[in-house]
């Protein structure tokens, strides 16, 4: 069983390391456009019909 835990956190080291170094990038590195602490409440206090 030991062994099976060592070679998973090889695999799963050898896969965030690709991953670093790939240009994917996910929703964290996404820059949303800026809005005002007005706009935000307006939108978050809208009424769907």
């Amino acid at each position: 069983m030991f062994n099976s835990f060592k070679k998973l956190s090889g695999m799963i080291s050898n896969l965030i390391d690709y991953l670093k170094g790939s240009r994917m990038r996910g929703e964290k590195f996404k820059k949303r456009p800026y809005k005002s602490l007005g706009e935000e409440l307006e939108e978050l206090t809208k009424q769907k019909p």
